[in-house]
């Protein structure tokens, strides 16, 4: 059935199309039912319903497999102040033996008209109800993918070539495609803009989806930027290896606080102010050897097996034969890593480094972890096969985004347990390359003492319920302000939570400048701080 809107509320919608002599005509609408019947020459939806206000109940498992699955599904009482909206959900063949599904949130009478994606954890699958939700609350028509993917760290569906190919960026295409029709069909007119809200892991999808089909989306928010899988896994790798080296190595939370304090004792006033946070580590110069335990100092000390390790993840990783760097080495500041509390002599079977090397790189299901261990010569090789390498989103030049209007918003953590590093090399990469173009177009914040990802960690930014802990702001009102008025940001404030409260703010700075004291006021607040270059030039 087709059912031609009506009235005041379908003009807020965005339901009716202004002409050119300033009469308005009414689009035609698909209702939302009716969009269980749509197909495509590759798929169809397998089922479509509209659900009321405040009246959606997740499916979604909490845990496919005990320690298998990284994201736990949030309650029903999360949901409760979902507006209406239309669910569809539908699968897509991409080759004679691969398929994917995916599922699109459409609000029903909040829409504001545009089109967001916020990718998925590790390898895909969970199709998480959360991810979802944030985008609707914000008015977004939305979609995700389980890419192929079961939702839980098992990847062995990627020794299918397939199906690598889907997880790479075939999936995250033929869905975009697939949820703009749909928004067409139910609203009458396509999405003025479409946007990509990435962290962590997702960014690998946007990045590589905006190099590959520059026409899919508008802007790109990447946050904690992950896109060279065949570095960071040798990155990750090493630092278990470092931890787990002797029985001493491995570290717990005292020791955590007792390198911490070391680092900060050591470099907290590098810039000016005692506020026990590293605005910019790379000038830190700390020992680890200073807090080894000894015969004149048994508390507040490291083992030798924790200094080593410390030492080693302090270092780059590097090609064993050639001392090629693979992947920058962790920055002061940044010692909460996972890796270093995980006193367990096994890798964890939810790892994903230790997937993706046994599903994508030695494509050896029966590969046990406790008889091998990565060799940082001839694994490097095994890495770089074409076929296992095309993962990586490492392009440089999106040009052919940019030129189309395309925004990119890169930021980082200055704490980063993936290195800091990392993603100021990439960004000044794709800065070189697009040459004029960057600075109209690509920007990086880089956040003293936030980690890998915001504290929303995986899941979006969600206004209604900032996370109780940690860094926390909303990147996509900084990048929608820019694609759509042209303004491009220089400076932003972070806010960190603790058990909920605010508890100070910070200065954020387009890099490479970063936020100095101003000399005078409260350092717990972003007024007290201005931005300058590094030696003191003002200005960008």
């Amino acid at each position: 059935m087709v059912r031609r809107v009506l009235g005041v509320a379908a003009v807020t919608a965005g339901l009716w199309a202004m002409q050119g002599d300033g009469s308005v005509e009414a689009q035609l609408r698909t209702a939302c039912a009716d969009l269980s019947s749509v197909r495509w020459d590759n798929g169809r939806v397998t089922s479509a319903r509209l659900v009321p206000a405040g009246r959606y109940t997740p499916t979604w498992t909490a845990e496919a497999a005990p320690g298998e699955t990284r994201l736990r599904a949030l309650p029903p009482e999360a949901y409760a102040d979902l507006p209406g909206f239309c669910e569809v959900k539908g699968e897509v063949q991409t080759s004679s033996a691969t398929s994917i599904r995916f599922e699109a949130w459409l609000p029903e009478t909040t829409w504001n008209q545009d089109f967001r994606a916020d990718g998925f954890a590790f390898f895909g699958g969970t199709m998480d109800p959360a991810t979802l939700a944030a985008a609707v609350r914000d008015g977004y028509a939305t979609a995700t993918t389980d890419a192929g993917g079961d939702g839980t760290a098992r990847a062995a569906f990627l020794l299918n070539p397939e199906a690598l190919t889907d997880w790479n960026h075939r999936a995250w295409h033929e869905t975009t495609v697939k949820a703009k029709d749909l928004i067409r069909r139910y609203y009458g007119g396509p999405p003025r803009y479409s946007y990509w809200n990435l962290t962590g892991g997702a960014t690998r999808q946007g990045l590589k989806n905006i190099a590959l089909y520059p026409e899919d989306y508008d802007g790109i928010a990447a946050g904690g930027v992950t896109n060279h899988h065949s570095r960071f896994t040798f990155a990750q790798m090493a630092a278990w290896q470092a931890t787990h080296a002797s029985p001493d190595s491995a570290f717990d939370q005292a020791a955590l606080r007792t390198l911490n304090a070391g680092v900060l004792a050591a470099c907290d006033l590098n810039d000016g102010v005692q506020d026990s946070l590293l605005h910019d580590p790379r000038e830190c110069r700390f020992d680890p050897q200073t807090l080894v335990c000894s015969d004149s100092r048994r508390t507040d000390c490291l083992t030798p097996g924790q200094v080593r390790a410390v030492q080693a993840l302090y270092a780059p990783v590097r090609h064993a034969r050639t001392g090629e760097v693979l992947y920058p080495e962790l920055l002061p500041g940044g010692e909460w890593n996972p890796a270093l509390l995980n006193p367990s002599p096994e890798l964890p079977a939810a790892d994903f480094a230790a997937n993706y090397f046994k599903y994508v790189v030695f494509r050896d299901p029966a590969l046990d972890w406790a008889n091998r261990r990565i060799n940082y010569d001839a694994d490097v090789a095994l890495a770089d096969r074409p076929e296992v390498s095309a993962v990586n989103a490492v392009e440089t030049d999106l040009r052919p985004f940019i030129r189309r209007g395309g925004r990119i918003l890169f930021y980082n953590g200055w704490n980063d347990n993936m290195s800091p590093l990392y993603p100021i090399e990439y960004y000044t990469q794709v800065v070189e390359t697009a040459g004029a173009d960057a600075d109209r177009a690509v920007r990086l914040f880089m956040i003293p003492g936030m980690g890998h990802t915001p504290g929303n960690g995986n899941r979006p930014y969600d206004r209604t319920a900032p996370p109780p802990n940690g860094y926390a702001f909303d990147p996509m009102a900084i990048l929608t302000r820019w694609r759509e008025t042209g303004q491009a940001p220089e400076q932003f404030t972070v806010e960190h939570r603790t058990n909920g409260q605010v508890d100070r703010q910070l200065l954020v700075c387009a890099f490479p400048q970063r936020a100095e004291y101003r000399g005078q006021g409260d350092p717990m607040q972003a007024g007290s701080y201005v931005c300058r270059t590094p030696g003191g030039l003002a200005g960008r």
